[in-house]
């Protein structure tokens, strides 16, 4: 399962009460809602008396702008990630569901053959792990290709040379969507730290906007244009 790396705290955690999270996504959203409704009487009017001006509070919306595209691009690596991770994982079932069965017939008919089971890899428990799976299976068919004497026998016995070949090429083909697979995780990895060391950056101006206007308009119904709760 792959980390959440759209998840971030709200608010600091208090004693004794659960954390209160939402996603990256949500909370640009609402600064994207409040850095817009600043510009408007009566927020703009009342930060203009902290130094803020129509040009600084329309630089700070664009840059919310800015983390919302990053966001956005985020998402994309992600799905691009997922996507190529479906198909390493249905390409390996395949390859696995034949090599099973190969190596289900191997075990029957080398049976007496130790040479045979050491080179085929036909003692001990399947392993799980990618690398040591792919290790095994390539090894498998390598070597039942590779040694004439067990391949005319395996020929004979359940294992045609064209499963042999197929099996190969998928192999083959299964390294090349991992590769892909790999560099779509760092892809990935990568939108997820510009995206977070951008919304950090904006998130910090953001909140001091949003401070200042609780200070300066108090209980003023219009601070719920930026997202404030105003008890009536």
């Amino acid at each position: 399962m792959e980390e959440n790396n759209n998840a971030l705290p709200t608010e600091e955690p208090k004693t004794g009460k659960k954390r209160n999270y939402k996603s990256a996504t949500q909370r640009i959203s609402e600064m994207k809602i409040a850095t817009a409704n600043a510009q408007h009487p009566p927020v703009a009017d009342a930060l203009k008396t902290v130094g803020y001006t129509d040009e600084s509070l329309a630089a700070l919306q664009a840059e919310v702008a800015q983390v919302e595209n990053l966001d956005l691009n985020q998402q994309k690596e992600y799905a691009d990630q997922y996507t190529e991770t479906n198909k390493v994982d249905t390409k390996r079932a395949d390859i696995t569901q034949t090599y099973l069965k190969h190596l289900g017939l191997a075990r029957i008919m080398f049976r007496n053959d130790t040479e045979a089971q050491v080179k085929l890899g036909l003692q001990g428990r399947q392993k799980r792990a990618y690398a040591a799976w792919l290790k095994d299976v390539k090894s498998f068919y390598a070597q039942l290709a590779g040694t004439p004497k067990l391949l005319e026998f395996a020929l004979t016995r359940g294992i045609p040379q064209a499963d042999i070949d197929a099996v190969q090429a998928e192999i083959a083909a299964l390294e090349k969507l991992k590769e892909s697979q790999k560099k779509e995780t760092a892809e990935a990895q990568m939108a997820t730290e510009a995206r977070d060391v951008k919304f950090d950056e904006v998130e910090e101006k953001y909140l001091e906007m949003i401070n200042y206007a609780k200070v300066l308009m108090g209980a003023d119904q219009a601070l719920e244009a930026l997202g404030i709760v105003v008890k009536r």
